[in-house]
């Protein structure tokens, strides 16, 4: 199956999971257990849309550990982005693709460095710790340029043997669903 008929399958997929903020919280306390969560200085998060994983408990029990929080910010349409530091919720607007995402403060903008962790959304994830995207390319191009930590969560439903991936596809360390959470070399 090509990406195009993968990510309108997953779509479909992750649509019809049951009690999504139920799983979500879930998701979020098995990160809180993990060594690459209690570890990381600062954690870079996503706004969930639509049927997405929330990371609103994420974001809330990091800021209350004192961990920095950083927000991506797409910069244009062709797959480039940059991080900023955020300190509420009430600090993300509406922005391209009606995503949720900080306003550009230079001096808030986040560069993640070995002790930030990045939460990785994604329509599906396989055995091998590839992601399918939405395929604009993203995070990819994001995390090929920082050597940081990269967990990925996803409901069960949407964890597979296989995804093709190319040469420019990232690989995540973790993986965190609903029922189990796995690790890549």
């Amino acid at each position: 199956m090509i990406k195009t008929e993968l990510r309108k399958k997953y779509k479909a997929v992750r649509s019809a999971v049951e009690e999504r903020e139920a799983k979500s919280q879930i998701i979020a306390s098995a990160l809180f257990r993990t060594e690459l969560f209690k570890s990381c200085s600062d954690i870079f998060l996503y706004s969930n849309s639509g049927t997405e994983v929330s990371t609103a408990e994420i974001l809330k029990e990091s800021l209350s550990l004192g961990k920095k929080v950083a927000y991506p910010k797409c910069t244009d349409k062709d797959g480039n982005m940059e991080f900023y530091y955020i300190n509420s919720v009430s600090e993300l607007c509406e922005g391209m693709y009606g995503i949720y995402e900080p306003e550009s403060y230079k001096e808030l903008k986040a560069v993640p460095s070995c002790e930030s962790l990045i939460v990785v959304p994604g329509l599906a994830f396989d055995t091998y710790g590839y992601r399918l995207g939405y395929g604009k390319g993203y995070y990819d191009r994001y995390l090929s340029l920082y050597p940081c930590k990269a967990v990925g969560i996803a409901f069960s439903e949407c964890f597979c043997k296989e995804l093709p991936h190319g040469i420019y596809d990232f690989k995540i360390n973790c993986l965190i669903t609903d029922k189990k959470e796995y690790y890549f070399d």
